[in-house]
């Protein structure tokens, strides 16, 4: 379950983010993600775009 804020992309082996930065609930959501990704896969099979 995402978010509205969170627009969310399976795209093979890449994980692609399109998201509102400007959000304390995109904040949690992402480390929420990442420690997800990080857990299921390697550091070069995904990437997060749109970020700071």
């Amino acid at each position: 379950i995402y978010e509205s804020e969170l627009e969310y992309y399976n795209c093979g082996q890449q994980q692609l983010i399109k998201v509102n930065k400007n959000t304390i609930r995109f904040k949690k959501l992402l480390r929420k993600f990442k420690r997800l990704q990080i857990a299921s896969m390697p550091y070069n099979k995904f990437d997060l775009l749109d970020l700071d």
